[in-house]
């Protein structure tokens, strides 16, 4: 019943309602969504993952957002005064998160350093301190702009680049952390991860409504 009512009432009016590129306020924030880009307050992930983060030390930690969106995470690192980087495939997202930094005054006067990439493939090889992912989990195409948001390819692309390219961004004591919903295929995601060498380490865990979701420490596995 849950799923008949959101499929044909809730999505179509938050599918109207995103058309009109809203505005929300957000613990503080203003945030402006763009068309085509996640929505920080419609669904859960955005909202709890930023939750959890509020908790992890962030002060001078270089810090990477990947799929950043309309900016949340970064926005919250940033007020955290992390050194911060964000990326995102779909330049209308990128555009976002400039946009509502800008919006928004800060104390941290720190620039926000941004890079048009699919996953890590535009990023100089560097060491992060902390990354947070709100990945697309659906192991769909992404057809048109909007679902790179949801879809990671028919056989997961998005976690095949994500894992393979993320041992260069990571030294020891890094902290990554992805959140994922009990929805999607964990275990394959999981198969993945450990194909090159990561494990994934529930770390916390929520259920808000009918939805359970989990925020996954990603780790080298232990030989």
């Amino acid at each position: 019943m849950k799923v008949k009512l959101y499929k044909y009432f809730v999505k179509p009016v938050i599918k109207l309602y995103l058309k009109a590129e809203p505005t929300v306020r957000f613990d503080g924030f203003k945030i402006k969504v763009f068309k085509t880009v996640f929505h920080p307050t419609l669904f859960f992930s955005t909202p709890y993952f930023y939750d959890f983060l509020q908790g992890i030390e962030l002060k001078q930690k270089k810090f990477l957002e990947i799929g950043c969106g309309s900016g949340a995470l970064t926005m919250l690192a940033h007020r955290k005064h992390a050194i911060v980087t964000c990326c995102d495939i779909n330049t209308a997202a990128l555009a976002n998160t400039k946009y509502n930094i800008a919006l928004n005054t800060f104390d941290n006067k720190n620039a926000v350093t941004y890079y048009e990439s699919d996953v890590l493939q535009n990023i100089p090889v560097q060491q992060f301190d902390v990354i947070a992912i709100n990945p697309p989990y659906y192991f769909k195409d992404a057809d048109v702009d909007e679902q790179f948001a949801w879809n990671c390819g028919a056989n997961g692309e998005y976690f095949e680049k994500l894992f393979s390219q993320l041992q260069h961004y990571i030294h020891n004591q890094t902290d990554v952390f992805m959140i994922l919903a009990e929805v999607c295929d964990i275990e394959r995601i999981k198969s993945i991860a450990a194909k090159n060498g990561l494990e994934m380490i529930v770390v916390d865990e929520r259920k808000i409504k009918w939805e359970t979701s989990f925020i996954f420490k990603i780790a080298k596995a232990k030989q």
